[in-house]
């Protein structure tokens, strides 16, 4: 293994003062021996975010072109899958310039930016909190209502995932924003199968982290007629068409989450239609059987 030269003179200077004996005569640090380990410390270290910096830098450059944006914002986004990199992205002037990029005219730059912010949200309720103050989510929503591009849809709708889940704040700005009705009657019926897919486990989600549970919010079960729809309408339609045992599957557990409730209770004969053919399909294709295992018997016992 190749030795680091700035990391053997650290580790002499170190264990010569370790030393007991040296210890003893131990005298204050001259100011040449402090800027020898100063600089001997950030030869052996660098700069952490230096390039980091350096693709902020070309986010904010008038001079860059698609490709290198589009090199700046997947160097971002790997950065930040390391949680306290993703903490640091607005103390280094990066969080509000890549946001501004979801808005793009280019429709990779707009996906890549998403794929950041929607990376940096994972399982991190600080930067949940940011996009709170910051106010991200209605702008992106109303973005997201026209948009035209498939693979920026996706990856904005991570990050309206990561704004949501387990934020209750959250939460309430995407109901209030029309969020909630958009998602079901627009993204969990999209025509496009990965829209579908990553807006039928949001809908699931948003049901399983709030609607049941602590942070419940006051009227939600208003919602409960247009969830009830959504998730029939998604079998329905995947009967229909190409069948995804995954999208399916989503559904009948969305399903099976709000079966205690009337809306549910009064569609009682049409999922008992659908249980039927999901059944005949779990015959047919056994690892669609094994994926949904004994959902179909508990949904049919409680219809």
């Amino acid at each position: 293994m190749q030795q680091n030269p700035a990391l053997n003179k650290l580790f002499h200077e170190v264990t010569a003062v370790s030393d007991p004996n040296a210890m003893k005569n131990l005298q204050p640090m001259s100011d040449e021996k402090r800027q020898f380990l100063e600089d001997a410390l950030r030869e052996a270290t660098g700069d952490r975010y230096a390039e980091l910096k350096k693709a902020i830098a070309t986010l904010k450059s008038n001079e860059s072109n698609d490709g290198d944006r589009t090199e700046a914002l997947e160097l971002i986004q790997m950065e930040c899958e390391e949680l306290d990199v993703a903490n640091d992205l607005d103390k280094l002037d990066g969080f509000d310039v890549v946001v501004e990029h979801i808005y793009h005219t280019d429709p990779e730059t707009r996906m890549n930016a998403a794929w950041v912010i929607g990376t940096a949200l994972q399982n991190n309720e600080p930067m949940q909190q940011l996009c709170n103050q910051k106010q991200i989510l209605p702008k992106l929503l109303q973005h997201m209502a026209s948009e035209d591009d498939v693979e920026s849809l996706q990856k904005q709708l991570l990050c309206v995932s990561g704004m949501v889940k387990h934020n209750k704040e959250g939460l309430s700005t995407f109901e209030d924003q029309g969020g909630l009705t958009t998602l079901c009657q627009q993204w969990c019926t999209h025509n496009e199968n990965k829209i579908q897919k990553k807006a039928a486990f949001l809908l699931f989600s948003i049901l399983h982290c709030h609607a049941d549970g602590e942070g419940a919010i006051a009227g939600f079960s208003k919602k409960y007629p247009l969830c009830v729809d959504t998730f029939v309408s998604i079998v329905q339609q995947n009967l229909e068409k190409d069948f995804d045992s995954t999208v399916v599957h989503i559904a009948m557990m969305g399903i099976d989450q709000l079966k205690a409730c009337d809306e549910a209770k009064s569609k009682k004969d049409t999922i008992k239609q659908l249980l039927t053919e999901i059944n005949k399909r779990a015959k047919a294709d056994e690892d669609f059987k094994n994926l949904v295992g004994t959902l179909p018997e508990s949904l049919a016992a409680a219809f």
